[in-house]
């Protein structure tokens, strides 16, 4: 009895021990996990109940969403965007997400914001307006647009209103100027042909009698997508064009171009009061290190002129191929002395770290320099040091999911370094870059992918849209103002939602 009794006492004590051992793993993994969620990006937003009932509903929804891909072996954010672009759009997510209200847009390149659909709508309508049709040469591309006086078009140049009677012209030339199928299998290819795009619509965007109308075409597009901010880099070297006038004779400058933004912001307003419209004054990273200079004098001339529309400056294009940022370091040390020679502040919004690459290190100089933002910062994860420090600094992250996926940085956006970003507490914003040229329109088709990407639920949306008015470049008042008009609108989205899901069959 007394070798029982022992034995009892033993096992009685070893499971008392057991449970305390389990007890003190449940308890240090619990605290694991609350740290983390402390970290969050979106720790400090609190919901309302009502928001909190819909939350619930949310995140019921994007699990059944995630369930069925993964047993379908079939999910849409790992996968070409061209693949499941149609399927996307009959979603009851995708549905939900065009109403909601995003707040604004922080990365967008201007002649690729629309739909090419209306670029080539317009086209065919409009004399004097030709596009190269024969194969590829040294100088034109197929597809390339511009307008010409009748008998001037260079041999290849045809009329497009004669283009347009012949069968599947509309349908070949969109092709021509959107990624809808697998373009190649690297970065470089893809940026290849990216860059053609560019060439064969940029004769039609600087066109001064259309600039107008297709910036407000961007706008009206955005806004029926629930953007009610937008900030657009623009390049103003060059000009606009006319047929009255000598190309790059400087008759439709800068002060041309941010006049026509002016007008379409004014004729917006006149439907939304709340709506805002700024331009990031951007040059070309591969350029000589004194044409860059010379264009940083111009946006200082020019943001003290027109300060309510020009915010700031970046350099843009392929990083990989470019000049680095630090290589224009020369031309950083002046901004401070040219702010004091024009009485104005230029602030820097660096297109930096757009790239997988350890060696292509700009992402050091876009902290050192204090830019405002970040656009797209992808390699961010190559520099552990640049982490807490981008986060203590409250550097906001210009992030472009589907353009990253579609431009070959990453294939699974599920391991896009922005999920880890957030969980770290650093804030981010979501954009499109150049949505015409990926074949869509707007943010929610960005917001779609990463909804489920990164398990993303309503209070994380709901930081993201705030994110994009706190980090814009409006004052601070025009930042309430506008964060104001947001929250009214988030909360008829939220009653919206709530009859959306109660008519939702899951």
């Amino acid at each position: 009895m007394r070798v029982t009794a022992h034995l009892i006492s033993i096992a009685l004590l070893s499971f008392g021990c057991a449970n305390r051992a389990v007890e003190d793993y449940e308890s240090k993994r619990q605290s694991l996990i609350t740290s983390d969620l402390a970290l969050r990006f979106d720790s400090e937003m609190h919901l309302s109940p009502k928001e909190q009932q819909v939350n619930q509903r949310f995140i019921a929804l994007r699990d059944s969403m995630i369930s069925g891909y993964l047993s379908s072996g079939f999910f849409p954010p790992a996968e070409p965007f061209h693949l499941s672009k149609q399927h996307v759009e009959e979603t009851a997510l995708f549905k939900l997400l065009r109403r909601m209200p995003k707040g604004g847009i922080h990365h967008l390149h201007g002649s690729a914001g629309i739909d090419f659909h209306w670029l080539i709508n317009r086209a065919v309508e409009m004399d004097d307006c030709y596009v190269f049709w024969d194969d590829d040469t040294q100088q034109f591309l197929k597809g390339e647009t511009r307008f010409y006086r009748q008998g001037e078009a260079p041999s290849g140049y045809r009329s497009t209103k004669d283009l347009d009677t012949v069968e599947g012209f509309r349908e070949e030339w969109y092709d021509l100027l959107v990624f809808r199928e697998e373009t190649a299998q690297d970065s470089v290819q893809i940026w290849d042909e990216f860059e053609k795009v560019f060439q064969r619509i940029n004769g039609f965007f600087d066109y001064q009698p259309v600039f107008k109308d297709y910036t407000r075409s961007m706008i009206d597009t955005l806004r029926a997508d629930g953007l009610q901010h937008v900030e657009v880099r623009t390049i103003f070297r060059g000009g606009l064009y006319d047929l009255d006038h000598k190309p790059r004779s400087g008759y439709y400058n800068a002060d041309s171009i941010i006049y026509l933004l002016k007008e379409v912001e004014a004729e917006v307003q006149a439907e939304d009061p709340n709506f805002t419209l700024r331009s990031i004054y951007t040059f070309l990273r591969f350029s000589p290190e004194e044409f860059v200079y010379q264009e940083l004098i111009k946006a200082h001339y020019y943001k003290k002129r027109y300060p309510e529309m020009i915010v700031g400056f970046d350099l843009v294009a392929n990083e990989d191929a470019g000049k680095s940022t630090y290589f224009f370091k020369g031309v950083w040390d002046e901004i401070d002395s040219l702010g004091v020679a024009y009485g104005t502040k230029m602030d820097l919004y660096l297109h930096d770290g757009e790239s997988d690459w350890a060696h292509v290190q700009n992402l050091y100089d876009a902290y050192l320099l204090n830019s405002k933002r970040i656009g797209h910062g992808f390699n961010l994860m190559h520099f552990p040091s640049l982490l807490p420090a981008i986060r203590e600094a409250d550097i906001c992250i210009e992030v472009s999911p589907l353009s990253n996926q579609i431009l070959g940085y990453i294939d699974d956006l599920r391991i896009h370094p922005a999920n880890y970003w957030l969980k770290y507490g650093i804030q981010c914003t979501i954009s499109s870059d150049d949505p015409g040229i990926f074949d869509y329109n707007g943010l929610s088709y960005d917001f779609w992918h990463v909804t489920l990407a990164w398990e993303l639920d309503l209070r994380a949306l709901k930081q993201l849209a705030l994110n994009s008015l706190e980090y814009s470049a409006l004052d601070e008042h025009q930042k309430q103002q506008s964060i104001r008009a947001w929250e009214s609108r988030w909360d008829t989205f939220v009653d919206e939602a709530d009859v959306y899901f109660t008519n939702l069959t899951l």
